[in-house]
């Protein structure tokens, strides 16, 4: 993962945990880690480990799938541009 890939997840992370009212030592109380490893997942500067994912949907009440869904929304990038065809158009050759 790239780092502005990183930092896009820590957003969504941090966005998910302040909408929950909860403080990073929330969090990083129900992982079994130091707060200080929690701010660096939101604020992007560490890789995600799958498991990692897992817990912190856990110390958020939600499951994994559903934050990773969020994530997915957050990393989704607009198609690039093309022309689309409406139906009653033909596509040049």
């Amino acid at each position: 993962m790239d780092v502005e890939t990183n930092k896009a997840i820590g957003r969504c992370l941090r966005n998910e945990r302040k909408a929950r009212k909860l403080q990073q030592q929330d969090v990083a109380a129900a992982m079994g880690r130091p707060q200080s490893f929690v701010s660096k997942l939101e604020n992007g500067e560490r890789k995600f480990v799958l498991a990692e994912i897992f817990a912190y949907a856990r110390a958020l009440g939600m499951s994994a799938h559903d934050l990773l869904d969020d994530v997915e929304g957050a990393l989704t990038l607009p198609e690039p541009s093309s022309k689309v065809s409406t139906g009653g158009e033909k596509d040049p050759d």
